[in-house]
């Protein structure tokens, strides 16, 4: 298996993007099973009381193995704020030039 490391893993969140726990993220993980997953940067879970700030249950969300687990719920932009980049996903106003696929390499095709 081959893995191609100029394709972009990450970005920097923009306003109003969340973490799995709910907190505004710093980090957007792009990825291919989950889409785009928002990162806080505190690996703590959340460490919140109940309710989840995506569905209201009032139970911490798990794996089949007791870990803790995202909320099924979860949307990186709650309010459905479509993105501005269709090729990689950065919220309206975010600068996505240093690692959209669309931008990368722009410069060497001149």
């Amino acid at each position: 298996m081959t893995t191609d490391h100029s394709i972009p893993t990450e970005r920097p969140a923009a306003p109003g993007e969340l973490c799995t726990c709910g907190r505004q993220a710093i980090t957007v993980y792009l990825t291919g099973l989950h889409g785009q997953v928002g990162y806080c940067g505190l690996a703590d879970g959340g460490a919140r009381a109940t309710p989840c700030p995506f569905c209201g249950e009032h139970t911490t969300h798990l794996t089949a193995w007791g870990d803790p687990a995202r909320c099924p719920a979860y949307r990186l932009r709650p309010g459905g704020t479509p993105p501005a980049c269709s090729d990689c996903g950065a919220a309206a106003g975010a600068d996505c030039a240093p690692y959209c696929p669309a931008t990368l390499g722009a410069e060497d095709s001149r």
